[in-house]
Parts: C-alpha cells; sequence; structure tokens
C-alpha cells in the first residue's frame, strides 16, 4: 500500500520507459511505412491481422496519452501535496522547476532541428543518394519562415502543426508545447477558479471537451488535448483525499492489475468505438492504471526500466534525430554489404533499424541526462524544490 507521506511515487519511472519505448517503435514503423519499406505498419494488415494493425497505429498516439494522464496525475498531486505542507503554493519556485527541467533538452533539440539537421542534409551527398520521408520533409521546410521558428522556439509547435508546420527531429516536441502551456495557468485553476468544488469543475470540463471534440469537431481542443491532462489532474486529487486512504488496502489486490492490464491491452488492440473515443476510455484506465501501480510498491518493478524511465524524456525527445541519421546510413551499408533483391539485406534493414535507433537513443539520453540534463536538475532541487 501506498505511504502518503511519500512524495516520490514509485513505479512511474517504469510505466514513462515503456511509454516511451512505444512511440519510438511507432515512429520507427511509420518511417519504414512512409519509405515503402517492409513495416508492422501494413504488412500484418494485408496478413489480416487488422487487431495487430489497430496497436501499431494507435501505439505512438495512446503513449503520449498515457504522458498526458501522467503529467496532469504528477503536476495536481505535487501542488496538492506542497498547499497542505506550507499552507501556500509558490508560483515562482513552480514555474523555475518546469523551466530547469523542460527547457534545456528541448531547446536542444529545437537547435538541432533548425540549424543541424538542415546543414548535414545540405553537405552530405548521402541524404540525397538515399533520400527518405524525413529529408524530403527537410527539403519542403522553409526554415526562413518567422512562422516555423517562432511555432517551435516559443512552445506553440502544437498549433504549428496544426497549421501544416513541421520540424524534422522536433515536431515530436508538439506534447511538450501543450504540457507547458497546461503548467502556466493550471495551478491557478486549482487553487483559484476549482478551489471549492474542483472534482465537478475538472468533471465539467472533461464532458464539455469531449462533446465539442466528439459532436461538434471543434478543432480548438483538438490542438490542445487538455482532456487527458485534466484526466491525470483527477487522479493526483484523489490519491491525495482521504477517501483514497480507505480504499487503498481494497484495491491493493493484484486482480486488478491485471484486470486493469487486460482491458488496455483489449483497447490497444481492437478498435471497439471511433477513434477519439476510444482514446478517451483508454486514458481512463491509463489513470486507474497509474493509481494501481503507486498504491502498491511491488507491482512492476524493474531497475533497467527505472534506469530508462529516468532518461524517458530524453528517448522521447532524440530519436526523431538519431532515425534521421540512422536510416540513411543503413540503406547505404545494406548496398555495400548485399547484392541487389537479396532476401538477407532487409532482414539485416529490419533488425538493425531497431538496433541501432534504440542503442543509440538510450546512449545519446544517457548522456545527455547525467552531464547536461543534471546540472539544471541539481540546481533546480538546491534553489525552488519545496517537498
Amino acid at each position: 500500500m501506498m505511504k502518503n507521506d511519500n512524495i516520490f511515487l514509485k513505479g512511474l519511472n517504469e510505466l514513462r520507459a515503456v511509454a516511451a519505448l512505444g512511440v519510438l517503435v511507432h515512429h520507427i514503423e511509420l518511417l519504414k511505412y512512409d519509405d515503402r519499406n517492409a513495416s508492422l505498419n501494413d504488412t500484418y494488415s494485408l496478413a489480416n491481422n487488422t487487431h495487430f494493425h489497430h496497436f501499431i497505429q494507435s501505439l505512438g498516439k495512446h503513449s503520449v496519452y498515457f504522458f498526458f494522464v501522467l503529467s496532469g496525475f504528477l503536476i495536481t498531486h505535487l501542488i496538492v501535496r506542497e498547499k497542505k505542507k506550507f499552507g501556500v503554493f509558490d508560483f515562482q519556485k513552480f514555474y523555475m522547476r518546469r523551466v530547469l527541467r523542460i527547457w534545456p533538452l528541448y531547446y536542444i533539440i529545437i537547435g538541432l532541428s533548425l540549424f543541424v539537421i538542415p546543414f548535414i542534409s545540405a553537405y552530405f551527398g548521402l541524404f540525397e543518394t538515399f533520400p527518405n520521408t524525413y529529408y524530403k520533409a527537410v527539403l519542403a521546410t522553409d526554415y526562413s519562415s518567422p512562422k516555423t521558428f517562432w511555432s517551435y522556439l516559443g512552445f506553440l509547435s502544437n498549433y504549428g502543426l496544426s497549421e501544416g508546420i513541421t520540424l524534422v527531429g522536433g515536431s515530436q516536441t508538439w506534447s511538450v508545447s501543450i504540457e507547458e502551456q497546461f503548467y502556466l495557468f493550471w495551478p491557478v485553476l486549482l487553487l483559484f477558479v476549482f478551489k471549492s468544488r474542483p472534482y465537478l469543475w475538472l468533471l465539467s470540463s472533461i464532458i464539455l471537451i469531449f462533446i465539442l471534440n466528439f459532436f461538434l469537431k471543434v478543432d480548438f481542443f483538438a490542438v490542445f488535448r487538455y482532456e487527458y491532462l485534466f484526466i491525470g489532474c483527477i487522479g493526483g486529487l484523489f490519491i491525495n483525499s482521504s477517501y483514497f486512504k480507505k480504499i487503498s488496502p481494497i484495491i491493493d489486490k493484484k486482480i486488478f492489475y491485471i484486470i486493469n492490464i487486460l482491458i488496455i491491452l483489449i483497447l490497444s488492440f481492437f478498435s471497439i468505438f471511433d477513434k477519439y473515443t476510444q482514446s478517451f476510455v483508454i486514458s481512463i484506465f491509463f489513470l486507474s492504471f497509474i493509481i494501481l501501480t503507486v498504491n502498491n510498491h511491488f507491482y512492476f518493478r524493474s531497475k533497467i526500466f527505472d534506469e530508462m524511465g529516468k532518461i524517458s524524456y530524453g528517448i522521447y525527445m532524440y530519436h526523431p534525430f538519431v532515425m534521421f541519421l540512422v536510416f540513411p546510413v543503413l540503406e547505404y551499408l545494406k548496398t555495400v554489404i548485399f547484392p541487389p533483391s537479396s532476401g538477407g539485406a532487409m532482414i539485416f534493414l529490419l533488425v538493425m533499424q531497431y538496433i541501432l535507433t534504440i542503442g543509440i537513443t538510450i546512449f545519446i539520453s544517457y548522456f545527455s541526462y547525467n552531464y547536461i540534463e543534471k546540472k539544471f536538475l541539481l540546481l533546480k532541487e538546491k534553489k525552488y524544490s519545496r517537498l
């Protein structure tokens, strides 16, 4: 059972690692599919395995929605705990903690995307010789456009993508932009506007957004995806409530954990609802899965995944840049090592795309976390930590 005086919720790093790898696998298969190479995104559907096809297609989206639910859950948990402990909430320190955690890596990625990737594409002939979807997107991007520059520099990439402004190596920042925008107003909403009846306000907001998205197709809310963050916020309030203390021993049963996993798997492999409703429903079970995980310190504990979870932000952010480099190099090596139309060439490509992309991404993320990001994290803990 979870100890309510412990601010560090165990088990979440493991979940972060799985979600980050889910996004990575989805993007590998998507790039292979876009380049008309053998891909799980289409091979299995051609074999009439539509369930696996559905899983691969929705894997990236659902993994990101899991991150949204987790972000809403954690940020609300921390706000509530700080308010309970000190009686007041320090907004300045809160925003500085967000800046020191998110901004350093974010701007490294934007720098790579705006300057390094276009330079490499222009001056290394390998990319022109073996052009893939990423390289073609680089050629199609107007890097001199202020709209491109400020969309990504100003944490507005979710809006930029909705306008068709893509950035190779940086388009994945759309979800980080949404979270940063959310962090700007959520503490104010929770502590002042939603203060008296937070559950009612949150549920009303979620239902309203769902109705506007599902029935009226209001694109404004599709750009921000706040319903998934709000779902997580309900969980952050719930685990700090007296009611949670009462039911915590009851739900501390392995059967609930297994049932929750099975429901998530069913929703991942089977298309039961329309796409939006499916994502909405699975996000509710993501929240219950998070609550069940932190409520029991023995569920899903892995030293390897715990370490990967610490660098999951880097895995999520760096992997498109790694894919941009790795895929053309492997295409070149395939032509050097294997004769044309060799069956071994395809196997080599499929295996090495995963080994190199995952391996290099983890290596870069580990280096980035320990030698760049950690300097800012230590400053965050030293000067701006409250709990």
